[in-house]
């Protein structure tokens, strides 16, 4: 098994009926998108009802788009998930930071 993230380009669609699966009522069917750039991760809220959101400094702040990493916690609507728990339903790890690549 690949123990890191593969390096070409792909997307992933978080949400009710998504590639990322979020099973709560509060989150949209198409909530956000991951955009897994080699190392580095891209996520953007696709217009969701309930927003999504960051764990920052002990509080939640609104997110539309950026770089996030594997240690981050989000809120898709309700529903609380680290990036790193979110890459593991699609089978990816995160890499190592400081990992020669």
């Amino acid at each position: 098994m690949n123990a890191h993230i593969q390096r070409e380009t792909r997307t992933y669609v978080i949400g009710r009926g998504g590639d990322i699966r979020v099973d709560d009522s509060t989150a949209s069917g198409r909530h956000a998108e991951l955009v897994v750039l080699g190392d580095s991760l891209y996520l953007t809220d696709l217009g969701s009802t309930n927003g999504t959101y960051l764990w920052r400094e002990g509080r939640w702040e609104r997110f539309q788009e950026g770089y996030v990493t594997a240690d981050m916690t989000l809120a898709f609507g309700r529903c609380t998930r680290t990036v790193a728990a979110l890459l593991a339903q699609v089978g990816l790890s995160p890499v190592k930071e400081g990992a020669a690549g």
